[in-house]
């Protein structure tokens, strides 16, 4: 049996239009231009390149970067 994918694995990252698709109401979510804007500020993890934008497959829309790390923190202390 093959272990199944943790998407919110912290040090993976996934396409910014597929977390949108996640987080949000199809027609709902933000245009890509705020998700990068956001990543500048800090408020999202993530980066971008010529490649695309992609944020870590464990941020939640509307918590922030710094309160992503710290629950992530409080998770693996518990292990």
């Amino acid at each position: 049996m093959s272990a199944a994918l943790n998407v919110f694995d912290p040090n993976k990252f996934m396409k910014v239009s597929d977390w949108i698709k996640r987080e949000f109401v199809p027609g709902s979510g933000p245009n890509p231009r705020v998700i990068r804007r956001r990543i500048d500020l800090g408020e999202l993890n993530g980066f971008y390149d010529s490649g695309g934008t992609y944020i870590r497959s464990d941020q939640r829309c509307f918590q922030s970067a710094a309160v992503n790390d710290e629950v992530n923190e409080l998770i693996k202390e518990s292990m």
